[in-house]
């Protein structure tokens, strides 16, 4: 019974998989990893930690030679997480990574995706291999709408960066004008 059991599992699990990508949930580029990127808030860990957990002094108790405890404060992002209570849906979408020191704060390499509708896991993806996916119409109409207001979203912060580009260039080519009259005067 359990080697039939394992078996249908993952004859189940290679369907919904199928399944998954037709609506194209999975992955970073899918529907869930879009909303995310564009509309989900950074989850920040910080890693500081008292260096002598153990430290319970009190001003009144300490040395002249006692220092104070300190932290080492390393601040980086771990993934998004989209939260739609704000948008009146009782929709969750959490990204988790990798993160990565050496670019900016915010950058994380994404390689899981949880969907919890209701307070329910009804997706859930780890490093490319889909570990569940409860296939509902009432959660995934959400996610529809969702991808389409991120993807409205994203044009209009590519068209707000492209004015931004190109007021920067603008103010560039003023600026060497100026210095250009004030060395050789034209």
């Amino acid at each position: 019974m359990n080697k039939w059991f394992s078996s249908l599992e993952k004859q189940l699990k290679e369907q919904k998989a199928v399944e998954a990508l037709k609506k194209n949930l999975m992955g970073g580029n899918g529907k869930l990893g879009f909303i995310v990127k564009v509309m989900g808030k950074p989850i920040m860990y910080d890693s500081s930690a008292i260096e002598d957990p153990g430290y319970t002094g009190t001003p009144s108790e300490w040395d002249d030679d006692d220092t104070l405890p300190t932290a080492s404060g390393d601040v980086y992002s771990v993934g998004k997480v989209f939260d739609g209570l704000k948008w009146g849906m009782h929709l969750e979408i959490q990204a988790l990574g990798v993160p990565r020191p050496d670019k900016h704060i915010e950058a994380v390499e994404l390689k899981e995706f949880k969907c919890f509708y209701k307070g329910y896991l009804v997706y859930h993806e780890k490093e490319g291999k889909l570990e569940a996916y409860a296939s509902f119409p009432e959660w995934e109409n959400l996610v529809d709408k969702l991808f389409e207001n991120a993807q409205n979203r994203a044009k209009v912060e590519r068209g707000e960066k492209l004015a931004e580009k190109e007021r920067i260039v603008q103010t560039q080519k003023v600026s060497l004008l100026k210095q250009l009259r004030m060395r050789w005067g034209i």
